[in-house]
Order: C-alpha cells, then structure tokens, then sequence
C-alpha cells in the first residue's frame, strides 16, 4: 500500500500537470529511449546474424529462414511486453501512466510489422504480400507516434519530422509501383531498383522508426517543453 507521502507527492504532481501548460518529458523520454534500445539492438543482431550467415553461404536457405523467422517472433513479441513491463512497474504521475498506456500501440504495431513476414509466410496471403510490398506501414506507425506526442506536449518540433516521412512515403510508393509497372531495362530503372533495394534494407532493419525514436528521445529528455 501506498504511504502517505507517496500519495502526496503524485497528487501535486498530477495537479502541476493540469495547471501546467508546459509539461516535464524527462519521464517520457526515458520509455523512448528504451524503445530506441530495443529496435536498436534488435535490428543490430539480425543484421550481425545475416552477414554470419552470407559468410557462410548459408544466406537464404532453410537454415536460415528457420532461425530468421524464430529471432523476429522472439524480438517482436518481447519488446511490446518489455515496455508494458517498465510502464507498469516504474513510478510516475497519472498523466505520463496514460500517455504510455496509449502510445502502447506504437511499439505493437511495429511488431506486427515486423511479423507480417511470418504471417505472409504461414498464411500464403498474397493480398497481405502486396499489401506489405506496396506500403510501407512502418512510416505510417511513426507518423502517428510523432501525432500522439505532439498532443501530449503541444510542441511543434514533432511535426516537423511527419513532413520528412510523408515525403519518404510518397518515394517509396513510387518505386513500388514503378517497378511493378515498368516494361523496358532502361538505366532509369536500373537506378529504380537500387532505390527499392534502399527502401528494403531500411524496412528490414526498422530504421526508420530507430530513427524517429532516437529523435523523439532526444527532443524529450529536456526538462521542459517550451514552444
């Protein structure tokens, strides 16, 4: 049970939060900070375990798949229940509780995303393959992380990187259908393909949403929010 002190201080906490306009983020920055570690290294030990395996001319056989596919299902499920884990057990005001509570959905989505490979593969779904090809849901995921924060801290900066990833969106759509539509090996097509070979790599190691969480982090963990 809580002391009395205890219940207290997150009353006046709570009631600076309300009276408040600019708000304390260094709690919030924390859990951004620890999502930005686990797809960090996540997507670093995947990495490290397909060079092993291109090493050893193991690349893209069944071996290979048979782990690939037990290391997303392993990494994926553990990192939502990881982050649920700290928000639940770590203290703080009910306002930072809810606002982790609900960004929960950022780092499921990401996992379900991250998985689509699997459920692709034990499925045989070829309107998810095309939808997985096509659109790239990361982008999407991280655009309405940016969108849940903003409206937590009224801080402009979080716009801003949306404009970066709608640009990157419309690039990446465009390759994709460009590729699937084209009917001449033209040198334009060849520097296509190397774009799309960009786009994949980025998707297959969460860069984008490494990338966007590091910026999130970065921006939060100031002790105010000031426009």
């Amino acid at each position: 049970m809580k002391n009395s002190k205890e219940i207290i201080n997150t009353a006046i906490s709570n009631t600076h939060f309300v009276l408040s306009k600019n708000k304390d983020t260094r709690n919030i920055s924390k859990y951004m900070k620890y999502l930005f570690l686990f797809y960090f290294i996540a997507s670093t030990i995947i990495y490290i375990y397909q060079s092993i395996m291109r090493i050893n001319g193991l690349y893209q056989s069944e071996l290979y798949y048979s782990i690939y596919r037990i290391m997303l299902i392993s990494f994926y499920i553990v990192i939502p229940c990881l982050y649920y884990y700290l928000v639940k057990r770590n203290k703080m005001n009910l306002s930072d509780k809810n606002f982790l509570h609900s960004f929960m959905i950022i780092p499921i989505l990401l996992s379900f995303n991250s998985l689509v490979f699997i459920l692709i593969y034990y499925f045989d779904s070829i309107i998810m393959y095309y939808m997985h090809l096509m659109i790239p849901l990361e982008v999407i995921i991280m655009i309405a992380a940016f969108l849940l924060i903003y409206n937590f801290t009224k801080r402009k900066t979080f716009l801003l990187p949306i404009i970066f990833l709608l640009i990157y969106f419309a690039c990446v759509v465009y390759v994709r259908i460009t590729m699937e539509t084209a009917v001449e090996l033209t040198d334009y097509f060849l520097f296509i393909v190397k774009m799309n070979d960009c786009f994949v790599w980025f998707a297959d190691f969460n860069i984008i949403p490494i990338i966007s969480l590091l910026y999130c982090w970065l921006l939060l963990r100031s002790a105010k929010d000031v426009d």
